[in-house]
């Protein structure tokens, strides 16, 4: 069971949940301070039901209280309900119209003290806002801006006492009882302006941290909805990345991955990999992303890898036997960002560029030969996640193709798994 207490509202507000009017209880016996009244909504199996909650003064050796609640239709008084209590709380569940209720004091010996004179009050309808769509200044509210930004969120059904915010983005969570401004997860617009179904919320840049909100609408009566997603961010739009990770590699299309020309014998033939997993692979990420909508991000991206592995030149007379090899790739491409929620961030790349290879050292006869250089074209493609550990330092997983055409021969596919640490600048 939930529950969550709410404002008073003003006259003529429609809707199917009920809410009190404030009460005040003035008894010619009783302390004179004003009574208070609030209203708690309760979630049953048959929906959402309502209470309001009437609190009066006490009055000294007063051992039970009685509270009578007349219904006044077309002028005549009908009974509602008839409570007693031995505390100055009652909580009774009413249908919307126009009601008296008094409060009498009985002693130990069960006669009365006191009796409050007859005092009216309201139950009206509450209504819930509808929020179809809102504008915001540059797509984004920014932390860093010297001035404030707005928010403008059309629909209908807003009030003068409505309460807006921005709040955490969370999904399937239940802001009933929230009580916005004890809460570190929502924002406080510094002004609402409400006029024929428009509200304008206005922000100091100062209350504005980073992240995914939704706006945050309720209603008087404590009937509410969420309007998603708002993005606050720097005003500074452009991005840049810088990682270093372990990039090894895989062959899928067999271990033959060259077609070469030996300097030192002057023949051609195919330099095959000896082993199917070689973990020799280091790389260096360099990416710039400017362009930014709703939660997505795109930009470009310089990637250098260097991978060590062992190989030997196949079909070529003599056998030269085997040979350390050094692989060298510079690939330019388009990197693709989402960010998830403040933590997860999933990538996607898109790039291409040229894949050469060293011979370093001949292991067969001990001899060292001199190097060869081959030049090849590379394309890459891959998907990543990004998981931010302290501020904008991060940690990735990925994997990725890459797609090497050498020479007369058939592209070579290599699978590329990898793992890195990078630091994302102006994360917004």
């Amino acid at each position: 069971m939930e529950t969550v207490k709410f404002r008073c509202p003003r006259k003529r507000r429609f809707c199917e949940l009920f809410l009190l009017l404030v009460l005040a209880i003035v008894p010619s016996l009783y302390a004179q301070d004003s009574g208070k009244s609030v209203t708690r909504v309760v979630r049953t199996v048959d929906g959402l039901k309502l209470f309001q909650v009437i609190t009066f003064s006490a009055v000294p050796n007063a051992q039970r209280y009685e509270l009578e609640i007349e219904q006044l239709i077309e002028g005549n008084a009908v009974p509602a309900e008839k409570i007693e209590t031995t505390i100055n709380k009652v909580e009774v569940s009413l249908n919307a119209g126009n009601y008296r209720y008094r409060v009498r004091g009985y002693n130990k010996m069960n006669l009365l003290e006191g009796q409050s004179e007859w005092q009216d009050f309201e139950i009206l309808p509450g209504i819930m806002p509808v929020a179809e769509t809102f504008q915001l200044l540059d797509g984004l509210l920014s932390e860093k801006a010297k001035t404030s930004g707005s928010i403008t969120v059309t629909g209908r059904d807003f009030f003068p006492d409505s309460e807006f915010a921005l709040v955490r983005h969370k999904k399937n969570y239940d802001w009933s009882g929230a009580v916005l401004k004890k809460r570190k997860d929502a924002i406080i617009p510094d002004q609402v302006v409400v006029n024929d179904g428009e509200a304008v919320l206005t922000f100091k840049s100062e209350t504005l941290k980073k992240g995914e909100y939704d706006i945050f609408i309720r209603n008087p009566g404590g009937l509410w909805t969420l309007l998603e997603q708002v993005r606050v961010g720097s005003k500074n739009n452009n991005e840049f990345i810088v990682s270093f990770g372990w990039i090894p590699l895989v062959p899928l299309s067999g271990k033959d991955v060259l077609y070469t020309h030996d300097n030192v014998t002057g023949n051609k033939g195919t330099l095959q990999m000896l082993e199917s997993f070689n973990p020799k692979g280091a790389g260096f990420c360099f990416a710039w992303l400017p362009f930014h909508w709703g939660s997505n991000t795109l930009g470009f991206e310089l990637e250098y890898n260097i991978l060590d592995y062992m190989g030997r030149a196949k079909n070529t007379e003599p056998n030269t036997g085997a040979f350390e090899l050094l692989q060298s790739e510079m690939l330019i491409g388009v990197r693709y960002q989402r960010k998830l929620n403040d933590r997860f961030y999933l990538n996607a790349r898109l790039g291409a560029g040229s894949a050469s290879s060293y011979y370093l050292e001949e292991s067969s006869g001990g001899d060292v030969s001199r190097p060869s250089h081959e030049f090849n074209f590379g394309i890459k493609t891959g998907a990543s996640v990004q998981f931010f550990l302290w501020r904008n330092l991060y940690a990735e997983a990925g994997l990725g193709i890459t797609s090497v055409v050498s020479g007369k021969g058939s592209p070579h596919i290599f699978l590329r798994p990898s793992a890195a640490v990078g630091w994302q600048f102006n994360r917004n």
